[in-house]
């Protein structure tokens, strides 16, 4: 089972396969049944719950029963006492809390997209002890993430190397196309994603197992502005005279979040700049976005020092000069920021946290959903 819960009069049992071999590996949420104990619309219900069930088995949503993939490398291993998260150490089967069990689980991140349904399990499992919390534990508190997994396997001349992707969609600001563009009151963008790329050497006679892990961020432009979509012509981008006073604090608070969750943001805005006529929306959004950096980078505040803009403008007449512009720019900051290593099984207790990234890229064009820059440079 995936994830269940009850919702108002109506149960969701979810189940999924392992698309991967390990058992280290996600499933895919690929089936999902709904039960009404009542339904009192006359059928109403159980029509919007067909629906959700729909959104589900997207093929979008991933979990797995050994390893929170709602947490990157370097969570997982540094346990940080600033981290504002509700986790749990799970206990032995005889009730007992051995060191070595060393799996955590949080259920009020970003990237878990079941954590109302998990929320009432854990308060149930604090009146537990023994055994009976431990199987409660186990058994239902199963973080669902949504976005994207992905593992191949290269040979290096001796050396075994398993490389993943795996992108984390963040539910706060979650919408369809058009329909949620911008930053929130609470400094949430839309679209929002933490993409972490992994590359793990297999341990062998000759080789010790290691893993590295650099990790990237994009979302929406986090300003206050809005799109509707047009069969032909320019955009119908609107954006605010007062933009800027009026996006301000929300992209503060967006700000303070990422630099506490990531260290320094160096930001990458893919947009176009003006005088490209049906494009000159984003040379406005552009300009807005520029003018908020340069307010955070003017106050005393300590933020000013946590945040650059590199506006990328983009040339459609010729896309070949993109890879050229950005390659410097990546290569600075991966001097910068370096990257999460760590020695041993990363899977297990005994690893040894290296060194962590310190530092994230933030991209974005403005769409930021289907094809964009934003991927093109992930």
């Amino acid at each position: 089972m995936a994830a269940s819960g009850y919702f108002n009069t109506l149960v969701l049992l979810g189940s999924g396969h392992r698309q991967w071999a390990g058992d280290d590996k996600p499933s895919v949420l690929d089936s999902c049944e709904t039960f009404a104990l009542s339904d009192e619309d006359g059928g109403a219900l159980v029509a919007q719950a067909g629906d959700l069930a729909q959104i589900l088995t997207d093929g979008s949503f991933f979990y797995s029963r050994n390893i929170d993939y709602s947490l990157r490398l370097s969570r997982r291993k540094a346990q940080r006492s600033q981290l504002k998260q509700v986790a749990f150490q799970p206990l032995a089967r005889d009730g007992s809390q051995p060191e070595e069990a060393a799996t955590r689980l949080s259920i009020a991140g970003p990237h878990v997209w079941n954590s109302f349904m998990l929320e009432p399990f854990f308060a149930l499992g604090e009146t537990l002890a023994g055994s009976e919390r431990t199987i409660l534990y186990e058994d239902f508190l199963l973080p669902l993430v949504r976005g994207f997994f992905g593992v191949e396997h290269v040979r290096h001349g001796p050396v075994t190397l398993e490389v993943h992707i795996i992108s984390r969609r963040d539910w706060h600001r979650e919408g369809t196309r058009f329909a949620k563009r911008g930053i929130d009151a609470d400094g949430n963008v839309a679209a929002f994603a933490e993409t972490e790329f992994q590359l793990r050497v297999l341990p062998s006679a000759n080789t010790l197992e290691q893993t590295v892990s650099f990790v990237q961020v994009r979302g929406s432009v986090p300003a206050y502005w809005t799109e509707k979509p047009r069969e032909y012509g320019a955009l119908r981008v609107k954006i605010s005279k007062n933009a800027v006073n009026e996006s301000l604090d929300p992209f503060e608070r967006h700000l303070r979040h990422l630099a506490a969750e990531y260290g320094p943001v160096h930001a990458m805005a893919y947009l176009h700049g003006p005088y490209h006529g049906l494009l000159d929306a984003e040379a406005h959004l552009l300009q807005v976005y520029k003018q908020l950096v340069e307010e955070v980078q003017r106050s005393p505040d300590s933020l000013a020092g946590q945040i650059t803009l590199d506006p990328i403008g983009l040339n459609p007449k010729n896309p070949k000069l993109i890879p050229d512009e950005i390659g410097g720019m990546a290569d600075e900051f991966l001097d910068q920021s370096g990257w999460t290593h760590v020695a041993g099984d990363a899977r297990g207790p005994h690893a040894e946290l290296v060194r962590e990234q310190n530092g994230v890229l933030r991209i974005n064009c403005r769409e930021c959903v289907s094809f964009h820059f934003s991927h093109f440079f992930q």
